[in-house]
């Protein structure tokens, strides 16, 4: 079974503001301004926390990455190229079917896929989100985790800190809790960046954890 990479970079909605129930400040608060304050520093906190919602965030990049080719890094910087790229993916994901490779695939990337064409109309293939069982999707953070293993967990389990434990060094200037503000800035050439290193990051994991062949390729 041929192998898929798929790493999205999202951000909230313009408009996620829209859908959000209403803030109260801290019941212990009286003073007027400090209760206007405080009120504005939740609703700021709850439109940031947008982007990790399936249903109140947009893709604004994907990574892309068959066998045998260089990764694709396709921005998007509104809802027609947002539906390109999934048509990109609905296109990657036909017959014969790939198995999906990333981190922390199963429980956001895959699904932001799915939910977005719904929202945009595009046609997607079914994608299977069984955890086990499923010949189709790889997620590296449930391979590292054991599945989530109740443990004492002291190290982060970010993409991170996995492939320094592993020794992978891939330079990346960013973090992906910077992609909302880059967005602002329109620094779209950033989030590319960021996002390709992400990319070969989970190639290299896969590579190491025997999921993929290391083979010399141009990046």
């Amino acid at each position: 079974m041929r192998a898929f990479i798929l790493d999205l970079e999202t951000a909230p909605l313009p408009n996620a503001s829209d859908y959000l129930d209403p803030v109260e400040a801290a019941k212990n608060l009286r003073d007027p301004d400090k209760i206007k304050a405080d009120i504005e520093r939740r609703q700021r906190e709850q439109v940031s926390d947008c982007g990790l919602d399936w249903n109140l965030n947009r893709i604004v990049c994907a990574g892309l990455w068959g066998e045998d080719e260089h990764p694709t890094i396709i921005s998007a910087t509104g809802d027609s190229t947002e539906r390109e790229i999934l048509k990109e993916i609905a296109a990657r994901l036909t017959a014969p079917r790939p198995q999906i490779m990333g981190f922390c695939i199963r429980r956001f990337d895959v699904p932001v896929i799915l939910q977005r064409a719904r929202y945009l109309g595009v046609s997607m293939p079914r994608i299977s989100l069984k955890r086990y069982d499923n010949p189709h999707l790889i997620d590296l953070y449930d391979v590292l985790t054991f599945d989530e293993q109740p443990c004492t967990s002291v190290m982060r389990r970010s993409l991170t800190s996995f492939c320094r434990r592993f020794g992978i060094d891939v330079a990346d200037e960013h973090r992906g809790a910077d992609v909302a503000s880059l967005v602002a800035e329109g620094n779209y050439d950033a989030i590319e960046a960021h996002c390709r290193a992400d990319v070969l990051r989970v190639k290299a994991l896969a590579e190491r954890l025997g999921y993929l062949k290391a083979v010399e390729q141009a990046v």
